[in-house]
């Protein structure tokens, strides 16, 4: 006896955020990117093969329906090792600020941080290097999330993770420990002006650092509380951060 399915559901499981793109000053229309996402890990070295000419961001051009490449990237800005070597590994961590047409553009295993401009074709207005010794992880993390916050500051959310002994010990005392739901593990990294001021902060304790963070301006930044363990989750809260400049 075959039984037939009444209906079909189908889970999405692409990017769960707004979809890129930009205008510049001499058009009306915008350019999409269609498949250059922040976290979304990209095979760098198959895309400038077929290119041929180091791009690394395909866009679609609404104004006359066609698809371009653009942003040609010097890896060694970003990274030791090229595309083709085994040991690249980079992922695409980025803002796009579409109102001052700017692409704020790191990578998650990099601590070289590139702003390019939108209205030349993404060229190179400057770069900030983040210092190996005065992070938390010694630069063996990961950067998680960046974005502009004032006048030429950012502010970049630092992973450091763990070894292997140390999780197996976590595990010991609690099985349900994952340590990218770990406060502890993550640190904002706030530089500032041409002297790259530096300072780092703790991560705030009760908020969720593996969901959203979003944005809002102004040094402000909404970030996802964590839920309660013991109640059934039929909302979730959302406190908004402040980051404040300290007059001397």
């Amino acid at each position: 006896m075959e039984i037939r399915s009444q209906f079909g559901l189908t889970v999405y499981g692409g990017p769960k955020f707004k979809t890129p793109y930009y205008f510049r000053e001499d058009t009306k229309k915008p350019f999409v990117f269609t498949s250059f996402f922040p976290n979304i890990k990209i095979p760098f070295d198959e895309i400038q093969s077929k290119s041929g000419n180091r791009h690394i961001i395909e866009v679609f051009d609404s104004s006359n329906d066609n698809l371009i490449w653009k942003l040609p990237i010097d890896f060694k800005l970003y990274s030791q090792y090229k595309p083709k070597d085994k040991e690249f590994e980079l992922t695409p961590v980025y803002y796009l600020d579409s109102k001052n047409k700017l692409l704020y553009l790191s990578f998650d295993n990099s601590l070289t941080i590139g702003i390019y401009g939108l209205d030349l074709d993404f060229d190179m207005k400057r770069q900030i290097t983040l210092e190996k010794n005065e992070l938390f992880d010694k630069g063996k993390g990961k950067t998680v999330k960046l974005f502009p916050v004032f006048d030429h500051g950012f502010l970049i959310l630092r992973y450091s993770g763990m070894s292997e002994l140390e999780l197996a010990r976590k595990k010991e005392l609690n099985a349900m420990y994952s340590p990218i739901q770990d406060t502890q593990l993550y640190r904002f990294c706030y530089t500032y002006g041409e002297n790259a001021f530096f300072k780092e902060l703790l991560f705030p304790d009760g908020i969720e650092p593996n969901s959203e963070l979003l944005n809002l301006g102004g040094g402000k930044i909404l970030m996802r509380e964590k839920d309660r363990e013991d109640s059934e989750i039929t909302h979730s809260m959302y406190s908004v951060f402040k980051l404040r400049k300290k007059e001397l």
